[in-house]
């Protein structure tokens, strides 16, 4: 979940999709930085390996996102991961509030074109849930192979055939 959720709302909101998504059929495990980052934790490279071992990512768009440089760093590793592996799901969500056109007039968000992906509708944090829930479905089946597992496999294969590094 990349978000900043400083305001109240927004807060509420990234709480009741994260429950959402935790509970009932297709629930899922969710890296939540809020519960993941414990005090006195190098907190950047916690988040660092949060967005490298993701199987799936949600970015939630609210204004204070938008403003965040941290939300966009995230966005624009995630979506390098989405351009890279056309299986890797990432599922954009706009909170109330925000309109398509002042994500699409962000200059510092241009880069990323997040408008070219289709964004979860702006719905109810149960209904959010469960579409990610939906759309996060066939990924159970099939093992995933996140960046940094596939270079541990490369790695490990070229020790293997006693290739040094």
């Amino acid at each position: 979940m990349s978000h900043s959720s400083h305001a109240p709302a927004a807060l509420g909101q990234l709480e009741a999709i994260v429950k959402g998504l935790r509970v009932g059929k297709g629930a899922v495990e969710v890296l939540f930085d809020k519960e993941q980052i414990s005090e006195g934790a190098r907190w950047r490279e916690v988040i660092h390996a949060m967005l490298a071992e993701c199987d799936a990512a949600i970015i939630l768009i609210t204004p204070d996102a938008l403003r965040s440089p941290w939300v966009l760093k995230e966005a624009t590793i995630l979506r390098w991961r989405y351009d890279r592996d056309p299986e890797f799901p990432l599922l954009p969500v706009m909170s109330a509030g925000i309109e398509m056109a002042e994500l699409k007039k962000n200059r510092l968000w241009d880069p990323i074109d997040l408008p070219a992906i289709q964004f979860l509708a702006n719905d109810s944090p149960a209904a959010i849930a469960a579409s990610v829930k939906k759309r996060l479905a066939p990924l159970a089946a099939r093992p995933q192979m996140t960046p940094l597992d596939l270079l541990a496999d490369d790695i490990a294969g070229k020790l293997a055939k006693g290739v040094r590094l």
